[in-house]
């Protein structure tokens, strides 16, 4: 991998790449609770939750981040979450199956082009 590809990936104490996909995870969950006809306020609380828990298991695995930047990852998932939101019911714009796969492969893409380069940072084997 080039080295600007693993630099990219460099972690700020603030925002870094990854704030990115904590950003599309938000979209994402706006998109899949709205079709669900899951309440607002409750697709807010669970949505937060497993913001939340992704950071303690990231944690748990010995991912090494600052506070602040796991504070904002949460705060950036929930504005993914409340920007589509605000979009789906005042501004009527359909969240439909091609723009979810796009997101997701989107998410995806950054998912893995990450992670590999943090293998590759601390020198552990890729599954």
């Amino acid at each position: 991998m080039k080295k600007w590809m693993l630099n990219f990936w460099k972690e700020g104490e603030f925002i870094d790449p990854w704030s990115i996909p904590h950003f599309l995870f938000g979209v994402i969950f706006a998109g899949i609770f709205y079709y669900l006809g899951v309440h607002f306020w409750i697709a807010v609380i669970i949505s937060f939750c497993l913001m939340v828990s992704w950071e303690f298991y990231e944690k748990g695995r010995g991912f090494k981040e600052k506070i602040p930047n796991k504070i904002l990852g949460v705060i950036l998932g929930l504005t993914g979450f409340f920007i589509m939101t605000f979009l789906m019911i005042n501004l009527k714009t359909p969240y439909n199956l091609g723009l979810f796969i796009l997101t997701l492969g989107i998410l995806l893409i950054l998912e893995m082009w990450g992670f590999r380069a943090y293998k590759i940072k601390y020198n552990k084997s890729i599954i």
